[in-house]
């Protein structure tokens, strides 16, 4: 830890010789400066911060003596060591009685200044330790108490001591952290755990970074980075120490708030880089000030829903991988967060087992349990992959649930059930796979495959064959049968009569009179 020295005396020779001449960084102290008298120190210390003043008695402006009173009342941590002659030796002892930390006379023994300068600084050092650590349980219990409303030991006064520092926040967590579950014990997971909060705090620590780490979550290192002056805050210097995490094993997202001065803004400043973490950016490193990808609105993926079914219908894993892998892509473009793709694609999964379902006649989805529709954490699926993952795995666990030599048909015969029923309307191919949540390309291929015919032939049999029934039960008029059977144009009709029966309706009437009643 280097000590800042300030040397005060009103002979420039002096104050030069002092500050170039004497192996100060050996003893790691930095003279910051030189002032002539105690006024000029006091102005240098309004913009610096001192450890250490090295000062003179007899001065003009403000002696030493002036600038003890003034230093030990606004600047209570500063150390003073004093230097006067046999014939100041009064002003000495009143500068002690001040606070000065000790004197010497002059001449000045260099060995014994630097003897001195030694004992005072590491004084300050030990200080410094514990102020420091005295200031970190007191940051550390405040940041507990505001975000998680944990219990505080410490007086309202010592907290309010604190609540005007600069600071930045930064969550960490784990890419994928799910997996490193499936893969990992408890105990495992806890030694990463401590590993990953060393990483953060080397980093920090080897650039001169005050800050405290605590875990909110399994996956969520909150470190809180402080300091009186904002420069040793600096973006540039935080972002080195971020990315010099990318080596590690298990890859991190880290986000990073602005610098902030009240603490007591932390909940806001802590919700906002938490707002960040769950867009699911793949970059490692992220500060909130950075421009983002401008989120945009997306409707239900309807298209994509009749593809996957198909695909499942038809039992073609490499269709479904593909349809949704292209269908996360799309939400990562449009800047979807993680919270919104899980509510878009849960709807999606649940739709698309519940249709298919309906579509059944044996309950085969009925013991299909979704992981999408348990609860998530988004902190754990902390990325679009991770949903992604979860979204597969369910679509082919309801495709494993569907034998594929049964598909057919039941949808078939469902469709086949539906045309009977509604045979008499103007239904269309597309009507009817709507009806049962398939695409009209891939209902008319089913269609042609199970039942040899295409849909617009088995319609007209159907049609022809009521038609033929009634037209030998009845006395009904032929363009009546004609309506009545789905055919709004009579010339039709007899046209698509003829080329089933070989004969005109009236013709087939004819050589069926018998059966009428």
């Amino acid at each position: 830890m280097t000590i800042r020295m300030l040397i005060v005396d009103d002979e420039p020779v002096i104050c030069q010789g002092l500050a170039s001449t004497l192996p100060w960084s050996t003893l790691e102290i930095e003279v910051v400066g030189t002032a002539y008298d105690g006024k000029q120190a006091l102005q240098m210390m309004e913009s610096e911060q001192i450890d250490l003043i090295l000062t003179d008695v007899c001065m003009p402006e403000i002696d030493g003596i002036g600038l003890t009173k003034q230093v030990t009342s606004l600047y209570p941590q500063t150390k003073i060591i004093m230097i006067s002659g046999h014939d100041e030796f009064q002003y000495a002892r009143q500068a002690l009685r001040l606070g000065v930390e000790d004197y010497l006379l002059k001449p000045v023994d260099i060995d014994e200044l630097l003897e001195l300068v030694k004992r005072v600084s590491t004084d300050i050092v030990l200080q410094k330790k514990q102020d420091n650590l005295l200031k970190e349980d007191i940051l550390s219990q405040a940041v507990l108490h505001f975000l998680f409303k944990a219990p505080i030991y410490i007086e309202q006064e010592k907290i309010n001591d604190i609540i005007s520092t600069n600071f930045r926040v930064i969550v960490s967590s784990i890419f994928e952290f799910h997996q490193l579950e499936s893969m990992y014990t408890d105990e495992e997971i806890e030694i990463v755990k401590e590993e990953w909060k060393t990483r953060i705090g080397l980093g920090l620590a080897e650039a001169n970074v005050r800050f405290f780490s605590i875990f909110g979550h399994k996956n969520e290192l909150i470190t809180v980075c402080y300091s009186d002056d904002s420069r040793n805050l600096a973006e540039a210097l935080i972002r080195i120490v971020c990315e010099g995490l990318s080596d590690w094993k298990h890859p991190l997202q880290l986000r990073v708030s602005n610098i902030h001065s009240q603490l007591d803004e932390i909940v806001a400043v802590y919700q906002e880089v938490t707002e960040v973490m769950v867009k699911g950016y793949k970059q490692s490193v992220l500060f909130t000030s950075e421009r983002m990808v401008e989120q945009q609105k997306i409707s239900y993926p309807k298209e994509q829903e009749l593809k996957l079914r198909e695909a499942i219908l038809n039992q073609n894993k490499g269709e479904v991988i593909v349809i949704v892998t292209d269908l996360f892509h799309d939400f990562q473009t449009k800047g979807l967060d993680l919270s919104q793709v899980l509510h878009i694609t849960r709807e999606l999964v649940v739709i698309i087992k519940n249709r298919l379902q309906e579509m059944m006649s044996a309950k085969a989805l009925q013991d299909v349990k979704l992981n999408i529709q348990e609860k998530i954490d988004l902190k754990v699926y902390n990325t679009h992959k991770s949903i992604e993952q979860l979204v597969g795995s369910d679509l082919l666990a309801i495709m494993k649930a569907i034998e594929k030599k049964d598909n057919n048909h039941w949808i078939i015969e469902n469709a086949q059930k539906y045309i009977r029923e509604n045979f008499q309307k103007d239904i269309k191919a597309s009507e009817v796979a709507e009806h049962h949540f398939i695409t009209p390309n891939y209902f008319s291929m089913l269609f042609k495959q199970e039942t040899g015919q295409s849909f617009s032939e088995y319609l007209n049999r159907l049609r022809i064959e009521k038609a033929a029934d009634l037209l030998s039960r009845t006395s009904n008029k032929v363009f009546e049968i004609s309506e009545y059977v789905g055919y709004k144009e009579y010339k039709y009709f007899v046209q698509i009569f003829k080329k089933h029966m070989g004969v005109t309706p009236t013709q087939y009437r004819r050589l069926n009179t018998t059966k009428i009643k």
